[in-house]
């Protein structure tokens, strides 16, 4: 297969991100800090997408891949609710606290990433080692399984 992987499109746009935070954390002079942030933002304004592709595309059925997007928006948007309380006048000017949890967050986000990525290969695996027969069943109720069809197989 001639194709970048989801994990790896996050891996990058999240290293990206991870250099502009960085950056913007310890360096001191103010155009520096704005340039690297808008670095941070090419890095971070992809990611989102590609995760949400990518967790929708491999459930089955139009609902469980719109609660799953929802889902993945959903625990997208705490650093959202949380960040902004670490960029306060106590911490001005550098925020350093700040952008360290926003740079583990998306630590965090990388390593659920490889996670899911394994656990999207072993299943793979095991349903190619483990092949069910569906065959007693109508082609309704075999299309009714979804992501749990024994043919089903993750995207990564």
């Amino acid at each position: 297969m001639n194709r970048v992987t989801f994990l790896n499109l996050i891996l990058f746009f999240v290293t990206i991100n991870v250099i502009g935070y960085s950056v913007v954390a310890f360096a001191k002079g103010s155009v520096i800090r704005l340039v690297f942030l808008t670095i941070s933002g090419l890095g971070g304004v992809p990611t989102l997408p590609v995760a949400i592709t990518w967790v929708s595309s491999n459930q089955g059925g139009v609902y469980k891949g719109m609660i799953a997007s929802a889902i993945t928006i959903s625990a997208a948007s705490v650093g959202g609710i949380v960040v902004p309380r670490l960029f306060i006048a106590e911490y001005f000017p550098k925020y350093v606290i700040g952008h360290a949890f926003t740079i583990c967050l998306l630590a965090i986000s990388v390593i659920l990433s490889i996670l899911l990525e394994i656990y999207f290969k072993m299943e793979n695996k095991r349903r190619d080692e483990n092949p069910v027969d569906v065959s007693h069943m109508s082609e309704d109720e075999q299309r009714l399984l979804y992501d749990k069809h024994p043919g089903f197989r993750y995207k990564y």
